[in-house]
């Protein structure tokens, strides 16, 4: 279990921006204690900047690589605190270590200017004997986590498919989900554009993705949980300058992402300066492998006459899944 958030503040200062950031990571340490990461595109150079460690939030948030962005945080972040997994205390050397930064969130790459947040499980595996194979992953894994398989995979369907398909990155997120077998919330931005976060979930209950919107200050908030949210959200409010209470502001409005959904939220210029935008997915099963879906489909191969190396396959929205292997 882990926490991802966000913060979407087109019109806020980057003080306002950096300690929303921070109440949200340091609430989400509920969720995750062993890491901590932020990601985001530079307002000035254009590019990906990318800040995590083997900490809590609440150590992470205090030091000076952190405290650094409180003047340059642009509109879009995604954060991630995280939960380790396989056993890694009982061996220092195992993939999951929090204290090879590797394993840890946002994954990234300055090729192509991704960064993704996951919280869930999914079967990478197979997928790594494909790397460098035909039909396979096209990038090499840095770290050891299952959740950089969704960077890596990400890459693959944009490089091979997004041009020639005219895949807009939900349909790419569509691809993605219908070759990654487990349970996922998963957080997207790109350099590329800037101005934009993807989201996609595929998840039982213990892995939602809470929204909230607070119109009167024009700005978007997520993070794992309703109650991280409010936390994170909640003013203080004085009486006769010596009592208090944590109240939340009055205009905040919550709502979950839905099973088996993309979405993309885009800051807009004008009111209502946000477009969100929704997609069904096609998410595999638990039990899928890809050393099975390969054997399937080399069998209906053989059985049918001048079919392409890659299927491509509408959902009810026709966006297209594009089969990888």
């Amino acid at each position: 279990m882990c926490g991802v958030v966000a913060v979407l503040a087109p019109f806020a200062s980057p003080s306002y921006r950096f300690d929303l950031l921070t109440r949200l990571l340091q609430e989400s340490t509920i969720r995750g204690a062993d890491a901590t990461g932020v990601a985001f595109t530079h307002p000035e150079t254009g590019k990906l900047v990318v800040v995590k460690d083997g900490e809590s939030a609440t150590t992470f948030t205090k030091t000076p690589e952190f405290r650094a962005l409180e003047g340059i945080l642009p509109p879009v972040v995604i954060g991630h605190t995280r939960a380790s997994s396989r056993g890694w205390n009982k061996n220092p050397q195992g993939v999951g270590n929090p204290f090879n930064n590797q394993n840890n969130h946002p994954f990234f790459s300055q090729a192509t200017g991704l960064a993704i947040v996951h919280n869930g499980l999914v079967e990478d595996d197979p997928w790594r004997r494909t790397v460098g194979k035909p039909n396979g992953i096209l990038n090499s894994f840095d770290g050891g986590t299952d959740s950089e398989l969704f960077l890596r995979m990400i890459e693959t369907v944009q490089t091979r498919f997004q041009k020639s398909h005219n895949l807009s990155m939900l349909q790419v997120l569509d691809n993605v989900a219908f070759n990654v077998a487990g349970q996922y919330v998963v957080l997207v931005v790109s350099e590329h554009a800037p101005n934009k976060v993807w989201m996609m979930r595929h998840s039982k209950d213990d892995r939602p993705l809470a929204l909230a919107y607070l119109p009167n200050e024009s700005v978007v908030v997520m993070a794992s949980t309703r109650d991280i949210l409010e936390e994170a959200l909640k003013e203080r409010e004085y009486f006769l300058d010596f009592f208090w209470r944590d109240v939340l502001p009055d205009d905040v409005c919550i709502n979950t992402l839905g099973d088996d959904f993309a979405a993309e939220i885009t800051l807009l210029q004008d009111d209502p300066f946000f477009k969100f935008t929704s997609l069904p997915i096609t998410a595999a099963d638990d039990n899928y492998s890809y050393h099975t879906k390969f054997l399937e489909e080399k069998r209906k191969a053989e059985t049918e006459t001048d079919e392409e190396d890659v299927e491509i396959v509408s959902n009810e929205d026709d966006a297209e899944t594009v089969i990888v292997d």
